[in-house]
């Protein structure tokens, strides 16, 4: 139980860790520096053990040092080099590739030390490279375009169980939460600080799903963020009385209109949505000027008589 329970503490743990420091990483672009840092925390977590007692120190000879520390001096290496990997592709790319190490661990065996891995050792090595294969054909970043069929059935698997235990749920979800956001909005801000918020949703839920989905997803999961914030409510975004579209055209706020367009171009029929309230538009503009214009035909005529009546 113990045991379990330590394996568990474990994976949740290097989960978070690894979503932090690719956050990390996108923001502060410098892994050397990152590995430092992680270094010293973990020098100073060792530290306070050993002064506090919670872990007793303990005695190394010269020759115990010899061997650890070129094998220290490689794992850190390694961690360096996982930074820098994870802060230029995805974690999942970085992680697919670091699966393989038993696979290298038994390759430079064999080149460096000669020793010949047994069968049961070569057998149970299958797992790792199927399993890392399987990610490889499935994973967007360095997946690459080919017609052989076993890739294409592979894919076509994973898209399967990706949407059988995870990807509805997530939509449901997702739904449900841009609901309650977009209920929010609609009544607290004006139209074009909800079409900013919109578009930035957008672009966060890309980024969500080149980091942590598969690509498959990304269709499906945007067009449930577009449904409940721009089409749900749609007709009364886009005709708020002092900042909806009809607003916009009248003020010139080109800005907040190219936003618009590049939000509601990207739904189907949505930019009809947006031509109707031009057309409103156009149409209210227009009855106005020739309605000054007839205002103006009609004053004139009764100036001039008026300007007349004496004489007649």
């Amino acid at each position: 139980m113990q045991l379990g329970a330590m394996f568990a503490i474990w994976y949740i743990l290097n989960i978070y860790f690894n979503i932090f420091n690719k956050q990390v990483l996108k923001v502060y672009t410098f892994p050397a520096t990152v590995t430092a840092f992680h270094f010293g925390c973990g020098t100073l977590m060792i530290l306070i053990m050993w002064a506090s007692n919670l872990y007793h120190r303990p005695k190394l000879t010269r020759s115990q040092l010899a061997v650890i520390i070129p094998l220290a001096i490689v794992h850190t290496l390694g961690n360096l080099l996982t930074n820098v990997s994870i802060g230029r592709v995805n974690v999942s790319f970085t992680h697919t590739i670091k699966a393989m190490q038993p696979f290298f661990i038994v390759l430079f065996s064999v080149l460096f030390l000669g020793e010949w891995p047994t069968f049961w050792i070569v057998f149970s090595l299958i797992p790792v490279v199927g399993g890392v294969a399987l990610a490889s054909f499935t994973e967007a970043s360095f997946n690459c375009i080919v017609d052989d069929s076993g890739a294409f059935v592979l894919s076509t698997i994973y898209s399967m169980c990706t949407q059988k235990f995870f990807e509805e749920d997530l939509l449901q979800d997702t739904s449900a939460y841009y609901s309650w956001k977009a209920s929010s909005w609609i009544e607290e801000d004006s139209c074009p600080e909800y079409m900013l918020k919109s578009e930035e949703c957008l672009r966060k839920e890309r980024e969500r799903v080149s980091h942590y989905l598969h690509s498959s997803s990304e269709t499906n999961l945007l067009e449930k963020v577009q449904h409940e914030l721009l089409v749900t409510y749609a007709n009364r975004l886009l005709e708020k009385e002092h900042s909806g579209c009809r607003a916009l055209l009248r003020d010139d706020k080109v800005e907040d209109l190219s936003r618009t367009y590049r939000l509601y171009c990207k739904i189907p029929r949505g930019l009809e949505l947006v031509a109707n309230v031009f057309k409103q538009h156009v149409t209210a503009e227009g009855t106005a000027l020739v309605q000054q214009a007839e205002d103006a035909v009609s004053n004139y005529v009764n100036f001039v008589v008026v300007l007349l009546h004496p004489i007649l």
